[in-house]
């Protein structure tokens, strides 16, 4: 079976992923907390790395956790006092780039154009394998451009 298809497809994610990495490291602390497109910094990253459940959970599947005090994180809804620090939010994210590389890995070109049945339930409509493939990265890039605008926007070099 032939996985070309994928392989692109899950090296733009790679690549987005090593943007968050970067930034985790890269952020002043002072930065950290601050708000920027209406939300803290570190709530837009644990937003992305929480939205991989939506996107790729399949039935029978659990989602992992929040990682910090939240009502739903794929809305921004965050508990008052919730906050993360650098070392839990990147335990965070390689958690969750695994479900993700799990997910990109069970997938073959044949099947993309294929329903994704966990993600068509709760979005209730369907939404095929490619769909998720360029969501996983999109999500991704854009939310990473706030935060490296942010960056920028606060007298730091940006990371992009």
């Amino acid at each position: 079976m032939s996985r070309y298809i994928v392989t692109e497809l899950a090296d733009n994610f790679e690549r987005a992923h090593g943007f968050y990495l970067q930034f985790i490291e890269q952020c002043p602390d002072e930065l950290w907390g601050k708000k920027f497109g209406a939300w803290p910094l570190w709530q837009h990253i644990v937003h992305v790395y929480g939205c991989i459940d939506h996107f790729v959970l399949q039935d029978g599947q659990q989602p992992t956790p929040y990682p910090c005090k939240a009502g739903n994180i794929l809305a921004f809804e965050f508990d008052a006092g919730a906050t993360m620090d650098k070392t839990a939010m990147r335990t965070y994210v390689l958690t969750m780039k695994a479900k993700a590389e799990a997910y990109i890995n069970s997938l073959t070109d044949a099947v993309l154009g294929e329903k994704n049945a966990g993600l068509s339930a709760r979005k209730k409509e369907g939404r095929t394998h490619a769909l998720t493939m360029s969501m996983l990265a999109g999500h991704a890039y854009y939310h990473f451009g706030t935060l490296d605008t942010a960056l920028r926007e606060y007298g730091y070099k940006g990371i992009y």
